[in-house]
């Protein structure tokens, strides 16, 4: 894989029911496939989010712990391939 262009962070916790509809869309932009990524971050949801997550060609990244508002911003940057 090419370093993308850009990297799309998605973070989620418990968002089951919203999961499919977000990213969904995120899948079939103009870009070329190669040239971004989509990175879920699931914030140690108790629900089905990451059952609902796999079947998209996206980067998985699991929390332990629940992160305040904002506060795996640099955790999700750092794992991103897009240089920032």
């Amino acid at each position: 894989m090419s370093t993308p262009d850009a990297s799309v962070i998605v973070p989620y916790c418990k968002g089951a029911k919203t999961s499919a509809a977000l990213i969904e869309p995120l899948m079939v932009q103009y870009f070329v496939a190669d040239r971004y990524e989509v990175i879920v971050v699931d914030n140690s949801s108790s629900d089905s989010t990451i059952a609902r997550t796999s079947p998209f060609l996206v980067r998985l990244l699991r929390e332990r712990e629940i992160q305040l508002t904002g506060g795996a911003q640099p955790w999700c940057a750092r794992r991103a391939l897009c240089p920032v």
